[in-house]
């Protein structure tokens, strides 16, 4: 057991040695029922800090808590944080030391250094998948960054005196986290006060991904109202191989090596994509299909066996979401942060099984124009 255990450490948490104990005292305790552990999440909106520093802030917190749980930086569109897993025996430990950590302004340079080296992975590591990288794309250039921000060598320009400023401003508001656990559920989320920039719905970016001898083309766009008839239109266009994106770039003369859509509850509204994977000649017509399909969204041509379809495949997806504790607390922080209620998140399902095509439709034909991005080899 013990040996098995260092080898799965080795191979998912290489970083340190701190991390690699860790990682064994979970393995370890994982022979416990799960109902033993509980899960505590950072949630911070980002409109005004850069990516670079976003990256380095959340890795850094990852490091610094290492002694009382396991921490998962993640990043999304207009917020991010890390989601951590320790004991239950052990949450108070680490909710005292993730106080310490938020209210500490002056970092050991040690921890910045070993933080902005694993900025840097990560952002190689979206490189690495085209679908990523196009996303991070669409959101800098959407909040008017710009995408040098992307290149893997940024975070190391990340200063400490950016660092410092950024905390400072931070800890003048109480630690935005959220405590999860399988016996009561969740707790209060002290949520920092919410940005709302101007963000850009429409645009065109080209960029070069020499690593690849396909085109990648990503259609972005963020939606507002209602999430649970978002997840469903996210269903219909993409879920599996009988949705219409699929379909469309897949039917009878496939045109593109991947057809994937994708929505993502964010601060400010539903992030829906689409994604596809094509050779150079085929690039037209797939941007032509594209367009069919928005087109068709927005004039309501959607039949209800195809609405149906949709709705309970979002309804299979929440009970994904909710099955995953990780994944449910970063999401669960991420619907907190954008102003929307834990009363309305426990009426997610309800809400689900009870949507009208109706209502489906007038959420279609109030779809924003699409951005474009497109990465050529």
């Amino acid at each position: 057991m013990k040996s098995e255990c260092k080898k799965f450490s080795k191979r998912l948490f290489p970083l340190t040695a701190a991390t690699l104990t860790i990682s064994f005292w979970l393995c370890v305790s994982f022979a416990s029922t799960p109902s033993q552990f509980a899960f505590l999440t950072i949630a911070v909106p980002s409109p005004e800090i850069p990516l670079p520093l976003q990256l380095v802030l959340a890795c850094g917190w990852q490091l610094q808590a290492a002694k009382e749980g396991i921490g998962y930086p993640w990043w999304t569109f207009g917020g991010f944080g890390v989601t951590f897993v320790t004991d239950e025996e052990h949450v108070d430990d680490l909710k005292k030391l993730l106080l310490r950590i938020w209210e500490q302004t002056d970092w050991d340079p040690l921890v910045v250094r070993h933080a902005r080296s694993l900025a840097s992975q990560q952002i190689r590591a979206w490189k690495r998948e085209p679908m990523e990288w196009l996303k991070w794309q669409a959101r800098l250039i959407a909040l008017g960054d710009h995408p040098s921000n992307l290149d893997p060598e940024q975070p190391s320009r990340v200063r400490l005196d950016d660092i410092s400023s950024v905390l400072r401003r931070l800890s003048r508001h109480d630690l935005p986290l959220l405590h999860y656990d399988f016996a009561n559920q969740f707790g209060s989320f002290n949520a920092l006060p919410k940005i709302s920039p101007v963000i850009r719905s429409k645009f065109h970016h080209t960029l070069r991904l020499p690593s690849s001898q396909r085109v990648h083309g990503l259609w972005w766009m963020l939606t507002k109202g209602d999430p649970a008839i978002a997840m469903v239109v996210g269903e219909l266009i993409g879920g599996g191989t009988g949705a219409s994106w699929y379909q469309l770039l897949r039917g009878e003369k496939p045109i593109a090596y991947h057809a994937v859509s994708q929505v993502q509850w964010t601060p400010f509204g539903s992030e829906l994509t689409l994604y596809m994977a094509t050779t150079p000649e085929n690039l037209k017509l797939a941007r032509q299909r594209e367009q069919q399909l928005m087109v068709n969204l927005r004039q309501g041509k959607v039949d209800g066996l195809e609405f149906e379809r949709a709705r309970k495949l979002a309804e299979l997806r929440l009970k994904q979401i909710t099955s995953d504790p990780v994944n449910l607390s970063r999401i669960m922080a991420i619907w907190l942060m954008s102003g929307n209620s834990l009363n309305e998140w426990r009426s997610l399902p309800e809400r689900l099984s009870s949507l009208s095509l109706t209502d489906f439709l007038s959420f279609c034909r109030s779809l924003p124009p699409a951005a474009e991005i497109v990465a050529l080899p």
